[in-house]
């Protein structure tokens, strides 16, 4: 019996086993509304409510959603929102000037691109079948907490994120990551950083062949809390624009590894 790894494993988990636990704590200084501090109940709710919010769009199985924004909690969300549901999350280096991210969304096929509220100015040559500004008025939209999403039928072989090169010797190249891509990048990252696989998921799905927002992990990751703080843009860049990002707390064991400390109770 063949059981498919799709990225939702890791939410499903976590909600299961620490729906109490904080998932995610949101830059509070950023030109969105701040979703401040969520737990793993709240965030799988939320990838839930951003689902039927694509059902409602006629956004199909498949299809591509495209997010130019920093680190915050609705890139994340969206992982599992848009990818987990059976969608392609398209995310864009938020330092590529409308140009590049024209022509991405365009070889893409996006059908809706999500922009963060700095870059709105900036990007407002740049259309879409649907665009909309990552914030309130995404929300509105999206946030379907009344309906249940449409059930997607879970396909490790079905590609879960497209990431694009820089593009600084050609056009932009789109490499396509399965959902076991990235199930098996997320335990691979959680092996060799010391970190649970929940943690590492954000950059297994987003750093890999180039960040597509250059989500890295900092230096202070602990084995025992797994906490790790998730910063936009290299550490040593010079590149003068401000990056907000999040934060994520607690530890959440997803893989049984050997030690006391990285064994969830049994459910």
């Amino acid at each position: 019996m063949k059981v498919a790894l799709t990225v939702n494993d890791f939410l499903r988990r976590a909600e299961l086993v620490y729906p109490d636990r904080v998932a995610v704590v949101d830059e509070p200084d950023q030109p969105a509304e701040s979703w401040g501090s969520i737990d793993y109940r709240e965030m799988a709710r939320r990838a839930r409510a951003m689902a039927a919010g694509l059902d409602e769009l006629g956004i199909g199985v498949g299809e591509r959603v495209a997010m130019v924004s920093h680190n915050s909690a609705r890139l994340l969300t969206a992982l599992f929102g848009v990818s987990g549901s059976g969608r392609v999350l398209v995310p864009i280096n938020f330092r590529l000037v409308a140009a590049e991210v024209k022509y991405i969304i365009e070889h893409s096929g996006a059908r809706l691109l999500l922009v963060d509220p700095e870059l709105a100015e900036e990007l407002a040559e740049v259309e879409c079948e649907r665009k909309m500004i990552i914030g309130a008025e995404s929300d509105a939209v999206l946030m379907k907490f009344d309906v249940e999403p449409e059930p997607w039928e879970p396909d490790e072989d079905a590609t879960a994120t497209i990431n694009y090169t820089s593009g600084t010797t050609a056009r932009p190249k789109g490499v396509q990551l399965t959902h076991r891509n990235v199930w098996i990048n997320a335990e691979a990252c959680s092996t060799s950083q010391l970190v649970p696989a929940m943690q590492a998921f954000p950059y297994a799905s987003m750093a890999s062949p180039e960040p597509a927002n250059a989500i890295n992990l900092s230096d202070n990751n602990s084995p025992k809390t797994g906490a790790m703080r998730l910063i936009s843009g290299d550490k040593s860049s010079t590149n003068p624009r401000p990056a907000h990002g999040f934060v994520t707390t607690a530890a959440t064991p997803i893989m049984r590894r050997t030690g006391s400390e990285a064994r969830p109770p049994s459910v």
